[in-house]
């Protein structure tokens, strides 16, 4: 079973709807020159089967004091932009 990991770029939008393939794990959030990605690890199993379906996935990103919405089930991690002056925590 081969894996392979995958970006997504993330906005500062509090909910965000991200298709990415079925059975993957999302491993994390930071920013690369500034933008903030989810790395993800995806399972190549189905791309060899010629059967790549994808699922979309709920991100949901607050700043430090805000409620974290209630079907949030995973801590992914935090990130700041803006030197530092706003911090965002993401969730899935």
């Amino acid at each position: 079973m081969n894996k392979r990991i995958y970006k997504y770029e993330l906005g500062n939008d509090e909910f965000q709807l991200i298709d990415m393939p079925i059975n993957s794990k999302i491993l994390c959030v930071q920013l690369q020159r500034g933008i903030p990605h989810i790395w993800v690890e995806v399972d190549e199993q189905y791309r060899s089967e010629g059967n790549f379906p994808l699922v979309g996935r709920q991100i949901y990103t607050v700043f430090t004091g805000d409620i974290i919405p209630s079907d949030a089930e995973r801590y992914i991690g935090t990130y700041q932009s803006e030197e530092g002056f706003i911090v965002y925590h993401v969730y899935c």
